[in-house]
């Protein structure tokens, strides 16, 4: 019987409801095409069984009524696999893209892979080794796990290698996993009874009090003897203005200075309108000016104090041109591009092409450049040394042959120079226009300039 309604297709044995094309055994076409499965039997169930060509049945898609016989599928919906080694995937997506996969012979649930090796495997990383029996209760996470809101573990916390720790263990990142480790590798000594043994009332402590341990170590207590309010550190005062306030009554020690070696002692007190001696140093003792950035040395164990010099190591620094074309008649600044050797930092071959004086004082300075061969009879070649943009000095001299020849010309003097100075060098000639070559500029450091001493306190009439 053929019609719209029904329709079977003879050359194939094809069945179409609503078609007269199907493309299936079964083919089913309508706006909402369904199919209604009608269970009669209180103790029955419904849907569709699939069996393999062996005649097996391979695959089910159910629901089973309150009296099916089977307690776990009463008034339940199931669907899934029927025969061993056969595996539940779910697919998404375009073509066959699997998501979530159920492994049949063990129940190991996948998600993002197709090989889950514990109970909950996400992720397509390969999981280390659990201990026997674990799988079937672990979960596996490749990448990150965000957890909002508690997380309860009931069993072991395993590290990276699988390992459980040791009880008293802290868990420790390696910045590429995690691992178990006691806490004594860490610092804290006695184990996990340090933590349970020092105790502290929450809430109790006062704003900007160093907290300390009591006299038996066995609590955290603060007091009003040692304040620090991020800033400024108090000892015997609850509100320091400056980096360290020690305050204690009159004539009271708030400083004591003690030898070890030979057990003596001297103490600083504040309040007092005799003292017993004046406060000296003992020689030797430095004294930083912060001010002027100067540091000082005692020499004589009461008030004579003498600077000491900046200058124990000699600036001193060479910077070359191997070749440079310079026009005729026009001094011309030498773009120095390589440093032989530079001690105190002076050479500048990257950004001015000179000499930057660090400290002042007196240098010997030399300046040379050879021609190629570009000077005829009588032709001047200068080479001119200038300090800060003006001329300092400079080796002059004239070609003295018919032909051209190679020449030489330097320049030396010793120079009054302060920090901040800047040394350059200039080439003249009347030749033709051509390559120099050989081109250097030194320096090097012959006296600095500083005081031999300075001193810091005097005694006029009363003690310092």
């Amino acid at each position: 019987m053929n019609s719209d309604d029904l329709f079977v297709d003879t050359s194939t044995g094809f069945v179409g409801i609503g078609t007269t094309t199907p493309q299936s055994p079964l083919h089913i076409q309508g706006s909402s095409p369904s199919i209604l499965f009608g269970i009669d039997d209180a103790n029955g169930y419904g849907g569709l069984n699939i069996f393999d060509d062996d005649n097996v049945l391979s695959a089910s898609v159910q629901f089973g009524n309150g009296s099916i016989g089977v307690s776990t599928l009463q008034d339940d919906f199931f669907l899934g696999t029927r025969k061993a080694a056969s595996d539940l995937v779910f697919l998404a997506g375009s073509g066959i893209s699997e998501r979530v996969r159920i492994i049949g012979d063990t129940g190991y649930l996948g998600i993002g892979t197709t090989s889950p090796a514990t109970l909950l495997t996400v992720g397509s990383s390969t999981i280390s080794s659990l201990p026997s029996g674990e799988r079937y209760r672990s979960a596996f996470v490749s990448g990150s796990l965000e957890v909002d809101g508690g997380l309860y573990v009931d069993g072991a916390l395993y590290d990276s290698s699988t390992s459980a720790g040791t009880n008293g263990y802290v868990l420790q990142t390696t910045g590429s996993g995690t691992q178990w480790v006691a806490t004594s590798t860490l610092g804290i000594s006695g184990g996990s009874s340090t933590f349970t043994s020092l105790t502290d009332t929450q809430n109790s402590f006062t704003a900007n009090r160093v907290i300390f341990t009591n006299s038996g170590a066995t609590a955290l207590t603060d007091s009003a003897n040692f304040v620090f309010d991020g800033t400024n550190l108090g000892i015997g005062s609850t509100t320091p203005n400056t980096r360290l306030t020690i305050e204690a009554a009159e004539d009271t020690a708030l400083l004591a200075l003690s030898d070890s070696t030979n057990a003596s002692a001297a103490s600083l007190y504040v309040g007092t309108s005799s003292p017993a001696s004046r406060l000296t140093a003992l020689r030797g003792s430095l004294y930083i000016d912060t001010l002027a950035g100067a540091l000082y040395q005692n020499t004589d164990g009461s008030t004579a104090w003498s600077a000491f010099v900046q200058g124990t190591t000699t600036h001193s620094a060479r910077i070359t041109k191997a070749s440079q074309s310079i026009p005729a008649t026009t001094f011309t600044k030498i773009t120095f591009d390589t440093i032989d050797y530079d001690v105190g930092g002076l050479a500048d071959v990257s950004t001015n092409n000179r000499i930057d004086i660090q400290r002042s004082g007196k240098y010997i300075v030399t300046a040379s450049a050879r021609s190629a061969s570009v000077l005829n009879n009588g032709d001047a070649f200068i080479v001119g040394v200038n300090v800060n943009g003006t001329g300092a000095f400079s080796g002059f001299d004239r070609q003295g042959y018919s032909s051209n020849r190679d020449m030489i010309v330097r320049g030396t003097d010793i120079l009054d120079l302060e920090a901040g100075d800047y040394i350059e060098v200039s080439v003249y000639h009347e030749g033709t226009t051509a390559s120099f070559t050989t081109m250097n500029l030194s320096v090097a450091e012959v006296a600095h300039s500083g005081s031999t001493g300075v001193d810091l306190f005097s005694d006029a009439g009363g003690d310092t």
